[in-house]
C-alpha cells in the first residue's frame, strides 16, 4: 500500500510553511519598524514644538545679528538642543553653535519658509556645522508688529538609533516567539507523532530534528550579539 505521506512531501510542506512564516515575519517587522518610526517622529515633533515655544518666550527681542548668541547657547545647553533665531528676512539673530554674524541668510530654508507661511515648519537635512542629520522645528513668534522665527533642532541620528533599537527588539521578540513554536512542534513530532503513526517513526524523528535546528538557529541569531559581547559592568561571565 502506497503511503499517503512520504519524506519528500513532508519536507516540501514544511519548507513551504516555513517560507510563509518568514515572509510574514519580515513583512511584520518592516511595517512595525516604519510605524514605530513615524509614531516616534510625531511624538518628538510635539516635544520639539513645546521646546520651541518655551525658547521663544525666554529669549529677549533683539534685532542685531549676533545679539542672541549667548542667550541661545545658554538655553541650548539646558535643553540639549540646537537653537537658531532668524529675522523674517532670513538674517540670523542668534545661534547656539556658531556666531550668527558668520552664518548665511536662512530665508530659503524649507522649515523657515513653512514657518513664515503657516506659523510652523519642520525639515530633516544634513547640517555641515553639526556634521550630522538634524531634525528641525521652526516656530513663527509675533509680538505686536514684530515677528521672528525661533528654530530648534536635534540630531536625527538619535531618532534613527531609537527606532533601530525598537526594531531590533521587535525582531528578537518575533524570532523568539517562532523559536518556541518550532521547539514545541519538534517535541510534538518527536514524542506524540510516532505514537500516532509508528510506521513513519524515522520521518517524525527527522522532522523533529529539523524543527529543533530551526528553533536553535533563531535563538543563536537573536542572542549571539549579546552572548559574545563583554558585560556592560565589566565583570567576568
Amino acid at each position: 500500500m502506497k503511503r499517503p505521506w512520504n519524506n519528500r512531501l513532508i519536507f516540501t510542506f514544511f519548507l513551504s510553511y516555513l517560507a510563509i512564516i518568514i515572509l510574514l515575519s519580515v513583512g511584520f517587522f518592516l511595517y512595525s519598524r516604519n510605524l514605530v518610526r513615524e509614531l516616534y517622529v510625531a511624538s518628538l515633533e510635539k516635544v520639539m514644538e513645546q521646546k520651541t515655544s518655551v525658547v521663544a518666550r525666554l529669549l529677549p527681542w533683539e534685532s542685531e545679528p549676533g545679539s542672541l548668541d549667548l542667550a541661545s547657547r545658554t538655553l541650548a545647553k539646558e535643553l540639549g538642543v540646537h537653537i537658531t533665531v532668524i529675522a523674517p528676512d532670513g538674517t540670523v539673530l542668534g545661534d547656539s553653535d556658531e556666531p550668527a554674524r558668520e552664518l548665511h541668510n536662512h530665508r530659503s530654508r524649507p522649515e523657515i519658509v513653512e514657518a513664515l507661511t503657516k506659523g510652523g515648519g519642520t525639515a530633516v537635512r544634513y547640517s555641515p556645522i553639526a556634521k550630522d542629520d538634524l531634525f528641525y522645528r521652526a516656530y513663527r513668534q509675533t509680538q505686536g508688529d514684530r515677528q521672528r522665527i525661533v528654530r530648534v533642532a536635534v540630531s536625527f541620528s538619535e531618532i534613527q538609533n531609537v527606532t533601530q533599537f525598537i526594531g531590533r527588539t521587535l525582531l528578537v521578540g518575533a524570532a523568539m516567539t517562532w523559536a518556541f513554536v518550532f521547539a514545541n512542534l519538534a517535541g510534538i513530532s518527536r514524542v506524540f507523532l510516532p505514537i500516532l503513526s509508528p510506521g513513519r517513526y524515522s520521518e517524525w524523528v527527522a522532522l523533529a530534528g529539523v524543527l529543533w535546528t530551526v528553533a536553535f538557529t533563531l535563538f543563536v541569531i537573536s542572542y549571539a550579539r549579546v552572548l559574545i559581547q563583554p558585560r556592560v559592568d565589566g565583570l567576568p561571565g
